[in-house]
Formats: structure tokens, sequence, C-alpha cells
């Protein structure tokens, strides 16, 4: 059970972390537990974390109104590497990803 008071602890011990990309998600596991970072980071391919860091790296730059200059095809292919390691490598159904 999930209670207000630990979600106050993880937000002031780390920073109320968001927009992770795959290297600072290792650190925030590592927080909690090394063999979480391990498992992340040894499941990850050189393609899952491209994708991630991607997808936060456009996030930022669209949040300060920057042309991002990509099409939504790629931004596409990005979200659904990222869904698909946020889901241990499992796809649900057909070719969609859920979150």
């Amino acid at each position: 059970m999930q209670t207000p008071e630990g979600g106050l602890y993880v937000n002031s011990a780390t920073g109320s972390p968001k927009n992770l990309k795959s290297e600072k998600s290792g650190v925030f596991l590592n927080f909690f537990h090394n063999e979480w970072r391990e498992k992340f980071e040894t499941r990850l391919t050189d393609e899952e974390k491209d994708s991630i860091d991607s997808v936060v790296t456009n996030r930022h730059q669209i949040a300060q109104c920057q042309n991002v200059g990509v099409s939504y095809v790629r931004v596409n292919e990005w979200a659904g590497a990222a869904r698909l390691q946020a889901h241990g490598g499992r796809r649900h159904g057909g070719n969609h990803f859920y979150l």
C-alpha cells in the first residue's frame, strides 16, 4: 500500500524526477535498489536507450517552444520502443503498445 508520506519522502530525497533519460533513470532506480538499476540497464538495447532519450529531449525542446523537426512517424517509433521497455518488453495485442 502506498502512502502520501512515502511519496513525499521519495520526492524530497530524489528531487521529484520527471522525464528522465535512460542513464538518469538507472541512477534513480539505484536509489531504491542496485539490482533494479542493473536489470534496467541490461535489458535496454542501444536502440531503446536512444528512443527513450529522444522522446525526453524532444519533449524538453517542445516545452521550450523550439522546433524539433521530427515527423509523427519518428516520434511514434520512439514512443513505441519506450512503451515496450516500460512493460518489460511485452507487446499487448498486435502491434499496439500500452502504458
